[in-house]
This record gives structure tokens, C-alpha cells and sequence, in this order.
């Protein structure tokens, strides 16, 4: 299997969470390394994971056995007592990757624009900004203006900065009164962010969840591909049918069924860090 047939399949198999070998090995070991099976030193890593997963047999454990060694020599992984482990800095990139629900959305009541004027002689600044809007939870109003509810100002700046746009990228905010033109704030957020496309995502995770037929890898991968779409946008600005808590708290119930626990793995590593 080539690296671009590789590369094809992890995403298909993840729904899009996973891109990489190394991202696909370090969400491994973050869920499975550390069960008692693989640390009972009965089996090692990799059959240990094959035996759990219908998703290594679909990869191929030579596969992902090429990809934790090129997590361990981006230090990623290292070695102790003959057993693999996540790193201080395996554990940042794992941050990086695995979106992370945020239970608390703090929220100045404004909202923001991102307004910007790249000529076409920098066509490949111009996307990179809008894939770097997008990543930090912007919604796209029109051509050339974004949205958020969080202010973007430092951030933005940071960016405009690193890349040489001065000039080219303004940030502003609209104040506290409830509307953008003529279109009510919250009728606004739900068209731009499309929440009516998310919640029904949420709401087919749900159903899964309750018919009992998918393992708890898949789940867990499911909520994901979902929450990594999410702007997760203030709980006031949502619609009152909103099912992303709801999607939350069955995600809690089906990730305690793994040897380690996603969120405790997640908090630990945003205190060490």
C-alpha cells in the first residue's frame, strides 16, 4: 500500500479526524497502550491493538508499525521499560489534532468581523488565511468578510504578522446590539455556521448510539469528525434544539469504556504542557 493509498484510507476509516500514520499511531497508544493487556508484557503493542481494532486490520499492523516509529523519531514516543510511551511533546501534538469540547464559552456579547484585500498576485496567502479562519472558528459571511463571537483580534494579528499581510487584514466589532445588518444575531450565526447541517450530525450520532451495533472506536472517531466542525459558538447563540451537549454526555458514557480515559489523558496533558 502506497503512502497516498494509506494516507486515503486513515481518513476514510477516521471521518476525516485522522490524516496521517503518526497522528493514527498516537491516537492509538493514547486509548490502548496503556491497558492492562498491553502493559501485562502477554502481547506486544501492535498485536494488542489488532486484536481490539478493525481498524489497524484495515491499515495493516507493518503499517502502522512504520508509523510509531516515525512518531518516536519526531519524539513523539519514546521508550521505557521496553514499552512505548507518549511524550511531553507526543502529547502536544496529540492537542493539536484531537479537537477538545469546551464546557465553558466565556462571551463579551460582540461580534466580530474579519474583513480582508489580498490581490491575486498572493492567491496562496489569500487561502491560507481563509483555511486559518476557518480553523479557528470563523464562519464565512461573504466573499472576503467572516464572523466569530470570539475575539479574534491577537490571534489575527499573530497571523497577519508571521505572514507579511499588514495592512491587508482588518479586524473590527459590531457592539451589543443583537443584529448584523438587517438579520437577527442568532438567525445570522445559525445560517453562517450552518447549525442546522451540524445538529443533524449530532442527532445521527445519537440514533448510532442508541441502536448499540457500532464498537466504541467508531463512536468515539463519529463524535469527532463532528466536533471538529463545531465553532462551538456561545451557548446563548445556539438554537434551543441544540444537541451537542446531549452528544457530549454519550460520548463521556462511551469513552469510560476504554482502558484511558480521552478527557482525564486530555486535561493531564494541557496541565503538563
Amino acid at each position: 500500500m502506497q503512502d497516498k493509498e494509506i494516507r486515503a484510507k486513515i481518513q476514510e476509516l477516521s471521518l476525516g479526524v485522522l490524516n496521517t500514520l503518526i497522528d493514527s499511531s498516537l491516537f492509538l497508544f493514547a486509548f490502548w497502550a496503556q491497558s492492562s493487556a498491553v502493559g501485562s508484557g502477554r502481547k506486544d503493542t501492535f498485536s494488542a491493538f489488532e486484536d481490539s481494532v478493525e481498524f489497524i486490520r484495515q491499515i495493516r499492523k507493518k503499517t502502522l508499525r512504520r508509523g510509531t516509529y516515525y512518531a518516536a523519531n519526531k519524539g513523539y514516543l519514546a521508550k521505557k521499560n521496553n514499552e512505548w510511551q507518549i511524550t511531553e511533546l507526543g502529547r502536544k501534538r496529540l492537542e493539536e489534532f484531537l479537537p477538545n469540547y469546551r464546557a465553558e464559552r466565556p462571551w463579551d456579547g460582540k461580534i466580530y468581523l474579519v474583513t480582508y484585500d489580498i490581490p491575486e498576485k498572493r492567491r496562496k496567502d489569500r487561502n491560507l488565511l481563509r483555511d486559518y479562519l476557518k480553523r479557528v472558528g470563523c464562519g464565512m459571511l461573504q466573499a472576503s468578510v467572516w464572523i466569530t463571537p470570539y475575539n479574534p483580534k491577537k490571534i489575527i494579528a499573530d497571523f497577519v504578522a508571521e505572514n507579511k499581510l499588514a495592512g491587508l487584514v482588518i479586524v473590527s466589532d459590531v457592539g451589543r446590539d443583537g443584529n448584523v445588518g438587517q438579520m437577527p444575531l442568532r438567525g445570522l450565526v445559525e445560517k453562517v455556521y450552518r447549525l442546522g447541517e451540524l445538529n443533524d450530525r449530532y442527532r445521527e450520532f445519537l440514533e448510532k448510539a442508541e441502536e448499540s451495533k457500532f464498537a466504541s472506536w467508531e463512536m468515539t472517531l463519529a463524535f469527532f469528525s463532528i466536533l471538529k466542525d463545531d465553532p462551538q459558538l456561545p451557548f446563548s447563540l445556539l438554537p434551543k434544539d441544540w444537541l451537542g451537549d446531549t452528544a457530549y454526555r454519550v460520548y463521556q458514557k462511551i469513552r469510560s469504556q476504554f482502558p484511558v480515559n480521552y478527557d482525564n489523558f486530555n486535561a493531564a496533558a494541557r496541565k503538563k504542557s
